[in-house]
């Protein structure tokens, strides 16, 4: 006579494509569906936003990935500058922001 000493089966886990665990996918593009942005302004060190997301101060070089992006950059005692940028794939773009005294 054979004993089993098997675990009684229980369902494997599974993880859907809509679980929180590969929330993160959607914010990684191929590489060939990036554009690079190269962001300066007068004065230097303003803050960078991209589609209402920090991404640093200036002057930076930032890899964005392909379509509409709102740039909004702002400075203590100036007065915000935005522009709606069109990333291509592969391009390479120069903004150079004179950000004006607040009135």
């Amino acid at each position: 006579m054979k004993t089993s000493t098997a675990a009684p089966s229980s369902p494997a886990p599974t993880e859907s494509l809509d679980s929180p665990a590969n929330s993160n996918a959607s914010l990684f593009a191929a590489p060939e569906a990036l554009g690079t942005v190269s962001i300066s302004s007068e004065p230097d060190g303003a803050e960078i936003f991209v589609d209402d997301k920090f991404h640093g101060n200036t002057p930076a070089t930032l890899k964005l990935p392909t379509g509409s992006h709102a740039v909004v950059l702002k400075f203590p005692g100036r007065a915000d500058w935005r522009r709606t940028l069109e990333i291509l794939k592969s391009s390479k773009t120069s903004l150079k922001a004179a950000l004006d005294p607040a009135s």
